[in-house]
């Protein structure tokens, strides 16, 4: 499809234990985590990932071992991981804070895992180790002491050989010394400060630790991810090119990446993830199908060798490339997996202008919220721009006034009766379309594969999809919560 106008792609005293999941328990694991939701796949750089958080809450932990003891937040995890596993690597969890912390993790089979006193500074810090660990969504907790106690604490995740409290001792300031140790600057970290086990080599290993703790090139660190557009690919913080004052010690790995000396600089040879596992873009796709047909569009899927579909709350899935048809800018990808919720088509009349829609998908990962985005609008007009300057207009799209953004790319475009009516695909490029009018900016100027057109598509591809008529208008809320169990991230790997 040309797109001469469009922007694609819209888009010590340790006391660990584990224990089956107890129907009785207060915690909610169901409920979106306080301090976002991480993604990891096995391999994943910085290591370990850090996340800022605050610890305790009003309610006791119930439910679980006696020795399990402490105070959270029980409504909502702290931290939610959904993590992609590849064989022989371990999982560990562990607490760097000011105070006698213990750590609560709920793993993807129902089990809890849960640690008091495991080491640190002060010999309180909790660290929870999961061997072989399963693919999908882990729920974390940090407990303190006493109701109504909070601290900020630093979550770290790591596939190493378990935690070390010294890496983050380095980030926050400590003095690295210099290069006169034997074994400098050979990527090894000697200083047993920082992990190493040569004596005489504490402050004479600076570079090695320097790099090993993520600390970069600075010896006051990179600070952490803290910063507003933190993980974007753009470095802020001012000590580093950026710009924004405020970024100063919160933008670590965008800054890190940037010098190249950061936390994803370093090599390691043995860590190197393999073909297939380097996320390369994202958009959106739902369930088409009682046997796992998915739908989203081809631009998305466009040079993958490896899709996976996540729907919130549940594990990855990996996603068979079944056809494309780049013509009309759609994609069919087939899961071995059963779906709850599938969508249906609509049925009966035809759209009209100013008909109600609504799109729900994953716009702009890493940058909005990881629970999905929900916009509604009207049909605003039955036919896409021309593809071609005085040409006759697309017939095989609608225009809607609906929000978008990329990443919504393949989601789904609803009537008020929930239904299907069409296919997101795309945006106007309003500096392509000023340049071509005259500098007038076009506003909201969204586009969708009309519903017949997928349909088609879907039985070119002999695919049983269901249909339903026009209803009575359903609430956006409604149409949008049934949207959440059919419709999930597609990510596209190389």
């Amino acid at each position: 499809m040309p797109r001469r106008l469009w922007v694609a792609g819209l888009l010590g005293a340790a006391c660990c234990f584990a224990a089956a999941t107890n129907s009785t328990q207060a915690q909610n694991t169901d409920a979106e985590p306080r301090y976002g939701l991480e993604r990891l796949t096995a391999g994943f750089q910085p290591d370990p990932h850090t996340v800022l958080l605050k610890s305790g809450g009003e309610t006791e932990v119930s439910g679980l071992p006696e020795t399990c003891l402490g105070y959270i937040n029980a409504a909502q995890p702290d931290v939610s991981l959904i993590y992609e596993n590849y064989p022989n690597l371990n999982l560990t969890f562990f607490v760097d804070g000011p105070s006698d912390t213990a750590l609560l993790v709920n793993d993807p089979n129902g089990t809890w895992h849960c640690n008091d006193d495991t080491g640190g500074a002060d010999g309180y810090q909790p660290a929870v180790t999961i061997q072989d660990p399963a693919n999908g969504k882990y729920d974390i907790w940090v407990a303190e002491q006493a109701g109504g106690l909070y601290n900020d604490v630093r979550l770290m995740i790591t596939e190493a050989n378990g935690p070390d409290w010294g890496r983050q001792v380095a980030r926050d300031g400590d003095e690295f010394g210099d290069d006169e140790g034997t074994f400098a600057r050979d990527g090894e970290c000697d200083d047993p400060r920082f992990g190493g086990e040569i004596e005489n080599h504490r402050g004479h290993d600076a570079t090695d630790c320097r790099n090993a703790a993520g600390g970069g090139g600075d010896s006051n660190g990179l600070g952490d991810d803290a910063g507003e557009y933190a993980r974007d690919g753009e470095c802020d913080d001012p000590r580093f090119g950026g710009t924004l004052d405020s970024h100063r010690g919160h933008d670590a790995t965008d800054c890190g990446n940037a010098s190249g000396s950061g936390p994803v600089a370093r090599a390691d040879p043995e860590r190197t993830a393999p073909p297939g596992t380097t996320l390369v873009s994202t958009g959106t796709g739902f369930f088409v199908s009682a046997r796992g047909h998915m739908l989203t569009n081809h631009h998305v899927i466009d040079g993958c060798n490896r899709v996976v579909m996540r729907l919130l709350g549940e594990a990855p899935v990996e996603a068979e490339i079944i056809n494309a048809n780049e013509d009309v800018d759609l994609a069919l990808l087939k899961a071995d997996t059963t779906p709850t919720v599938w969508a249906s088509f609509r049925e009966g009349r035809s759209l009209r202008q100013g008909d109600d829609v609504v799109v729900f998908g994953f716009p702009l990962t890493g940058m909005v919220s990881q629970q999905g985005n929900l916009t509604a609008g009207l049909i605003t007009a039955l036919s896409g721009l021309p593809q071609t300057a005085g040409g006759p207009d697309d017939l095989r799209l609608v225009q809607i006034s609906a929000q978008i953004a990329p990443g919504n790319s393949g989601g789904p475009l609803m009537d008020r009766s929930g239904n299907i009516v069409g296919v997101i695909v795309s945006t106007l490029s309003t500096s392509a379309a000023a340049e071509r009018v005259g500098g007038a900016l076009p506003q909201n100027m969204n586009f969708a594969v009309r519903d017949s057109v997928a349909k088609s598509f879907l039985d070119t591809n002999n695919v049983d999809y269901k249909t339903n008529p026009v209803k009575t208008a359903e609430s956006v809320a409604d149409i949008g919560e049934r949207a959440r169990k059919f419709t999930g991230l597609i990510e596209c790997y190389q």
